[in-house]
């Protein structure tokens, strides 16, 4: 079994939505096997050997993923990496007693110091400030990235066209992605064509609603009346 010096880290929601757009259990084994070696191992997987779709949910967690495992390294003064690991069994060098440290956060204070500089901790506010500002436009894109996938799935689009049809879909606003997602299943109804054609050519806003003849509004007191028709009279 790998030791580790780490306790626990926190699991994102971000983490839960990605795993469960992977297809299959192999995928998502392989997928929170990195964030585990990451988080409590500090080893990055080779990116080259994973599964595409794997390698493309690690990608879009990854600075998280860096910044919670460099932040309990730089709070511990511990290094995450596994002696075992490392060339020579070399050991990591400046270690510290994590046991004689208050944690929070990214901040570390030893037990029965002094209390924090308040410069410090209008740091601590502003950094938490922007950390806040960081995790919103993190779950804005996993959204993104949600709908983004499940369009592919619909489509019933390969992988070898992901690239290309994910940068029609980059090239969208956050209104046209809302749109674009909502109306697919409609359109699909009418017209089978790809993703990406989908996309460019903006079919989301085509009127996919087909006349019907019986919620034709007869009455000429109603305010929707339509008296540009040539059939309707008075």
């Amino acid at each position: 079994m790998k030791q580790t010096k780490r306790k626990g880290f926190d699991f994102l929601r971000s983490y839960h939505d990605v795993y469960y757009e992977l297809d299959t259990n192999e995928q998502k084994i392989e997928f929170i096997e990195a964030i585990l070696n990451k988080q409590f191992h500090g080893l990055e997987p080779d990116l080259n050997q994973m599964n595409k779709m794997v390698r493309f949910a690690y990608l879009s967690q990854k600075h998280h993923l860096d910044k919670s495992a460099s932040g309990w390294e730089h709070a511990t003064g511990e290094t995450l990496r596994d002696p075992s690991s490392l060339p020579n069994g070399d050991t990591p060098q400046g270690s510290l007693e994590g046991d004689s440290k208050i944690l929070a956060g990214d901040t570390a204070r030893p037990l029965g110091g002094p209390p924090e500089d308040p410069r410090q901790q209008e740091q601590e506010k502003e950094q938490e400030k922007e950390e806040k500002k960081e995790q919103e436009q993190e779950n804005n894109l996993n959204h993104s990235l949600t709908q983004f996938n499940t369009l592919m799935k619909l489509f019933g689009e390969p992988l070898k066209f992901l690239g290309s049809n994910r940068k029609e879909w980059d090239d969208l606003t956050a209104w046209e992605k809302e749109k674009a997602y909502k109306s697919a299943e409609d359109y699909l109804k009418v017209e089978q064509k790809s993703l990406r054609f989908y996309l460019m050519d903006k079919k989301w806003e085509m009127d996919l609603t087909i006349p019907n003849k019986a919620n034709k509004i007869t009455d000429p007191t109603d305010p929707n009346y339509d008296w540009t028709d040539p059939n309707n009279y008075y």
